[in-house]
């Protein structure tokens, strides 16, 4: 849970000082997928996203485990991940709308 509080600050201090910026728009999220590895003790730890992101769940299984289900959410974040990349912007036709952080979205 620490980890958590200082990680998420940190991320809305970064997304608060980008919206400051007044240029590009900024998009946050928080991961909550659970691990189902040892048990499930994991849970949704730090780090957690990145296999999903780069589309390789497999070579990451000691960390995603090897459900079937993961793979639909890896396509999701993976080509949230691209579309940024493309577009500055995480929207694509597979996820709700994304909207961009603002300053009333800051969850504390």
């Amino acid at each position: 849970m620490n980890a958590d509080n200082t990680r998420r600050a940190n991320a809305q201090l970064l997304g608060e000082l980008k919206v400051a910026q007044g240029k590009a728009p900024s998009y946050l999220y928080y991961f909550t997928w659970r691990s189902p590895v040892h048990h499930g003790q994991l849970k949704s730890y730090h780090t957690l996203d990145i296999p999903f992101a780069f589309y390789n769940i497999d070579l990451a299984a000691s960390m995603t485990g090897a459900g079937n289900e993961r793979w639909a959410l890896a396509h999701k974040v993976s080509a949230a991940y691209a579309a940024f990349a493309r577009t500055g912007n995480p929207n694509h036709p597979d996820l709700p709308n994304w909207p961009a952080f603002n300053l009333n979205s800051v969850r504390r």
